[in-house]
C-alpha cells in the first residue's frame, strides 16, 4: 500500500518533464512542477472578487503573493516526497467528501474547479499534496520546535507591548450628514476654544470641558479614562494614542462630531508570560519555515521566463 501512494505522490511532481524551456502554459516552472497561467489567473480573479476589489495595484500585489505561494508549495512538495513522505489517504477522502457536500452536487464543484483551471484529478491531487506536506511540515517544524529562541521571545515582548493612553475631550456634536455650513459654525466655536486652551499650555482643559462639552464625559471635566486600541473610533485613536503625555490635540471630526484631546497619561499594561512565549513559539517556527524555503530554493532550480529563451 506504501508502495501505491508513493506512486501516487510521485505523479504529483513529475506531470512535466524537466527541459530548459517553459511551454506556453507556464509561467514558470520548480524544477519538474509547472506554475500554470491559467491557475495563477483563476486565483487572483478569486481573491479580487472575494474582497470586493478590482485596484490594478492589488492586481498584481496579490498575483505576486499567489505566485510566491505556489512556489513555496512546490518546494515543499519536492522535498517532502523526496524524504519519503506520503498523503494520508482517509484524511484526503475526507475532506474531499466533506467539501463535496458543501458544494451540493458534482456538477457544481466541476464548474467551480474549472472556473479554477482544473480538472478534478487536478484538484484531488492538490488535496493529496496538501496531506503530504502538512505531514512533512509537522515532522519537520512542528514536532522538532518546541521551544522559542531567545531573540524571538525578546521581539514578542516588544511588540506585544500593550499601552493604555487616559485622555480627555471636549466634544461639539455634529452628524456625519451635517451640511458644510454647520460643520464650519461649529468648527469657529471649537477654534475659538482651542486658543483658549492653548493660551493656557491646556492646564484648563478640564474647566472648559466642563463648560463646553456636548457629551456625559462633560461633568468630568472630558475625562475619558483609561483606553486600549480597538476602544474608540479609528479617528480617534489615531490622535489619542500619537501624542504625548500633557499634549492638546487639534480639531479632528469623527462620526460624533468635533473633538479636542488631551491626553492625560500613558501607561504599559501587562501581557501574560504565556502569551508571549506562544507568539514567541509561533516566531521562531515562522523563521525556521522562511529558513527552510531558502535552502529549498537553493536546492531545485526555477525556471523563469528569462531563463526560457
Amino acid at each position: 500500500m506504501k508502495r501505491i501512494y508513493l506512486i501516487i505522490a510521485a505523479a504529483i511532481l513529475t506531470g512535466y518533464s524537466c527541459s530548459d524551456k517553459l511551454k506556453d502554459e507556464e509561467l514558470l516552472r520548480v524544477d519538474t512542477v509547472p506554475i500554470k497561467k491559467v491557475r495563477v489567473d483563476a486565483a487572483v480573479k478569486n481573491y479580487l472578487e472575494q474582497m470586493g476589489t478590482h485596484n490594478a495595484d492589488d492586481s498584481i500585489k496579490i498575483r505576486e503573493q499567489i505566485i510566491d505561494g505556489m512556489v513555496k508549495n512546490a518546494l515543499l512538495a519536492l522535498r517532502a516526497q523526496k524524504e519519503g513522505f506520503v498523503f494520508d489517504s482517509t484524511e484526503v477522502n475526507r475532506f474531499i467528501t466533506m467539501f463535496k457536500g458543501q458544494i451540493g452536487s458534482d456538477s457544481l464543484l466541476n464548474k467551480k474547479l474549472k472556473e479554477a483551471g482544473m480538472t478534478f484529478e487536478d484538484w484531488q491531487r492538490d488535496v493529496q499534496e496538501q496531506s503530504m506536506i502538512g505531514k512533512y511540515l509537522k515532522a519537520t517544524l512542528d514536532e522538532k520546535i518546541t521551544v522559542a529562541d531567545s531573540s524571538a521571545l525578546d521581539s514578542a515582548r516588544k511588540v506585544m507591548k500593550n499601552f493604555e493612553v487616559k485622555a480627555s475631550h471636549i466634544l461639539l456634536k455634529v452628524t456625519p450628514d451635517a451640511p458644510a455650513s454647520e460643520i464650519q459654525k461649529v468648527g469657529i466655536k471649537l477654534e475659538g476654544i482651542e486658543k483658549e486652551i492653548k493660551a493656557a499650555g491646556g492646564k484648563n482643559f478640564a474647566a472648559m470641558a466642563k463648560k463646553y462639552s456636548e457629551d456625559g464625559s462633560a461633568k468630568f471635566g472630558g475625562d475619558l479614562g483609561y483606553f486600549k486600541r480597538g476602544t474608540m473610533v479609528p479617528e480617534f485613536e489615531e490622535v489619542a494614542f500619537s501624542l504625548p503625555k500633557g499634549e492638546v490635540s487639534g480639531i479632528l471630526r469623527t462620526q460624533f462630531g468635533l473633538h479636542i484631546i488631551k491626553v492625560e497619561d500613558r501607561r504599559e499594561t501587562v501581557v501574560p508570560e504565556e502569551s508571549i512565549k506562544k507568539a514567541a513559539l509561533n516566531l521562531t517556527k515562522s523563521k525556521a519555515f522562511e529558513k527552510l524555503i531558502t535552502e529549498l530554493k537553493a536546492e531545485y532550480k526555477i525556471l523563469r521566463p528569462e531563463d526560457s529563451k
